[in-house]
């Protein structure tokens, strides 16, 4: 499972030019599920991104928790994350797991996070989706649920 988190001034989803899903001032998560992943990896992204401190103090420093800052979160699928890019230029998609078990972990991540954040918008899954923020910072954090990045 592969996260790309960023704390944003805001963001918003749109499907067939219209609005789906917005959030103010918080973080844009882009989750790629990959095709070994398992409840296992939906566990440690649920705790590294409740408990990564990369939030700004007040003396502008990174170093809170999003958990306890409790910010609105936009979570987007974003299986092209899973891409396996290790032949030339040729991109394959085979590492990404497939639409059906990958809407189920979706779904239960986003179950698990709104028990401890109070705002949890999505995009669609699977759909065409044109998403649009303002990065604040710039802070955009990489997560890997196995540790390292592909």
């Amino acid at each position: 499972m592969i996260g790309v988190l960023q704390i944003v001034d805001y963001a918003y989803v749109k499907i067939n030019d219209l609005k789906f899903s917005q959030i103010k001032k918080g973080v844009l998560f882009y989750l790629g599920i990959c095709k070994n992943d398992t409840k296992h990896d939906i566990e440690y992204m649920l705790n590294k991104f409740l408990n990564i401190k990369i939030w700004p103090k007040q003396d502008g420093n990174i170093g809170l928790p999003i958990k306890q800052i409790n910010p609105a979160v936009l979570i987007v699928s974003e299986f092209t994350l899973c891409a396996d890019i290790k032949h030339g230029s040729h991109v394959s998609f085979n590492t990404a797991m497939q639409y059906q078990e990958a809407k189920l972990l979706f779904e239960q991540f986003v179950t698990l996070l709104s028990k401890h954040i109070d705002i949890v918008r999505t995009g669609k899954f699977g759909a065409n989706m044109k998403v649009v923020s303002r990065n604040k910072g710039p802070i955009t954090i990489i997560l890997n649920s196995k540790g390292y990045i592909l």
